[in-house]
């Protein structure tokens, strides 16, 4: 049977995308609320895997980019999903992989979205 880390095995050519996004910072949580801090804690065994789905897909994108409904909508992932692991991308500390850009889109609700590309 194929657990869910198997099939978060992505290649990226000969570089492993998961080894990439292992350097992020850890799920995050507002302290101040025992709910956050709970939740961020229970997926952490999943969110490396995830971060690497969301970087293969906007490295698939290339210059067309995504927004987060996009990327939402093309890996099966709600938004409480996608926004934490594209802010965990985005980090400079940790060496961002992802960044946003000036340009947006229209979301289904015809709202403007900030267009996010692989570094």
């Amino acid at each position: 049977m194929t657990t869910q880390s198997d099939m978060f095995q992505i290649f990226h050519g000969r570089v492993s995308i998961r080894a990439e996004v292992q350097h992020c910072p850890e799920p995050p949580a507002q302290r101040s609320s025992a709910t956050s801090v709970a939740a961020a804690e229970a997926v952490k065994p999943d969110a490396n895997a995830q971060r690497a789905l969301v970087l293969s897909f906007l490295r698939g994108c290339g210059e067309r980019g995504a927004i987060r409904e996009e990327i939402g909508a093309a890996l099966g992932m709600d938004s409480g999903t996608v926004c934490p692991r594209i802010w965990e991308l985005m980090q400079r500390k940790h060496g961002a992989l992802v960044t946003g850009t000036s340009e947006t889109r229209l979301t289904t609700r015809n709202r403007l979205a900030a267009v996010l590309r692989a570094v």
